[in-house]
């Protein structure tokens, strides 16, 4: 495992480091022989990857679908499933991996609904008014990446059922694999999480749990069917194309397992995290918290508002210069900036993982304090 003398406050973008299971798992795969998928699908280790995901999740492994990025499955999800003129409900902690994939849909309206008020309690009605008779699917959010709010996506699914049982669901589980159980999540039409935050495996693959048929919106190479070259022509619409990325896939399997067998483990890490890192802001002037406290449902995400100087400007560039990594700005989710009316300059934010020490976010948030005291008076100067 990779040693840093960084203070790694970013996880929520990437996770760092990777988990020794994950690198064992990728570095066996690179000193293995390539699996001819194509020619020995069932013997293949992609298929007995799919199988033990499969089989952990309690679905069936035609229903595992590898894909590049979680970006790359909303969008085969959206693009897979919806006709012209469509309408979507969207929740107000969605990703951009959502929201554009829907603005440059042609055809494709969709709403964005106030489910999730500002101190973070549900509001339901407010999804039922954002309902038309041409909504054809909602798109939920399990984990917020700006607040680190775990919402309870089963009961939201549970409450369209009785209303919409027509609508397809989508549920973004990015920030909710390895800490969260998915459980709740898995109860969707489709579920899409990756490898390379919580479960601290690599970038290049993730998984789409599919409980419904999907057209497929890239096309190229399956090994099977060669000369057919409409996918309507062939038996199964492959979701799957090109090379796969053999290896990621392997780490990936071996970190859900690891993170399986220690949920209970990783939960209370995290849990001990947040409230270290929401401690911490109560010592420090000039920052504000975004969403719950510490013994409410979140995970260690923290969105801060500060009160001098910009984010992006000044922020993020001075903590890196004091060796810590953090976010700034937007995260890719603008509706929750919007609501709290800071899409100007965005949150600062500080994600810790279970190999995150606290004495390192004892280390930020004193360069915090400092950083602040001397925006301020530099303000009032």
């Amino acid at each position: 495992m990779t040693r840093t003398n960084l203070i790694y406050l970013n996880n929520a973008t990437l996770g760092f480091p990777v988990c020794p299971a994950a690198e064992e798992a990728f570095i066996q795969s690179l000193h293995s022989a390539p699996t001819d998928i194509r020619h020995s699908r069932r013997g293949s280790s992609v298929e007995q990857s799919r199988r033990r995901l499969a089989a952990s999740m309690g679905v069936e492994s035609e229903q595992v679908v590898f894909q590049p990025s979680v970006t790359y499955g909303i969008n085969a999800v959206i693009r897979g499933t919806l006709v012209p003129d469509a309408h979507v409900v969207v929740d107000n902690r969605a990703h951009n991996s959502i929201l554009r994939t829907l603005a440059n849909t042609p055809g494709t309206l969709f709403t964005i609904a106030r489910l999730h008020t500002l101190d973070e309690s549900l509001n339901l009605p407010a999804l039922e008014n954002a309902f038309k008779r041409e909504t054809r699917m909602v798109a939920l959010t399990a984990v917020s990446n700006v607040t680190g709010s775990v919402y309870d996506v089963g009961s939201i699914i549970r409450h369209i059922r009785r209303i919409r049982p027509d609508v397809t669901i989508l549920v973004d589980a990015a920030q909710a694999a390895g800490l969260v159980d998915l459980g709740p999540s898995l109860e969707a039409d489709f579920t899409v999480f990756g490898a390379y935050k919580y479960l601290h495996a690599l970038p290049g693959v993730a998984v789409l749990v599919a409980r419904r048929p999907l057209l497929p919106f890239i096309f190229g190479g399956t090994g099977t069917n060669s000369a057919t070259l409409r996918v309507e022509d062939l038996p199964n619409a492959p979701l799957e194309v090109g090379t796969p990325n053999e290896p990621a896939v392997a780490a990936l399997t071996a970190a859900w397992e690891d993170a399986s067998d220690h949920r209970t483990q990783y939960r209370e890490r995290n849990r001990e995290l947040a409230y270290h890192l929401l401690v911490g802001a109560t010592r420090t002037r000039g920052v504000r918290v975004l969403g719950r406290p510490a013994n409410a449902e979140r995970i260690a995400i923290l969105g801060l508002v500060t009160e001098c100087g910009h984010v992006e400007r000044d922020w993020v560039p001075y903590l890196e210069s004091q060796g810590i990594i953090v976010r700034g700005g937007l995260h890719c989710s603008p509706s929750i900036h919007e609501d709290h009316c800071l899409l100007a300059g965005g949150t600062l934010r500080l994600s810790a993982s279970r190999f995150t020490a606290t004495s390192d976010i004892d280390a930020a948030w004193d360069a915090i304090g400092d950083f602040a005291s001397s925006l301020a008076a530099l303000e009032t100067s």
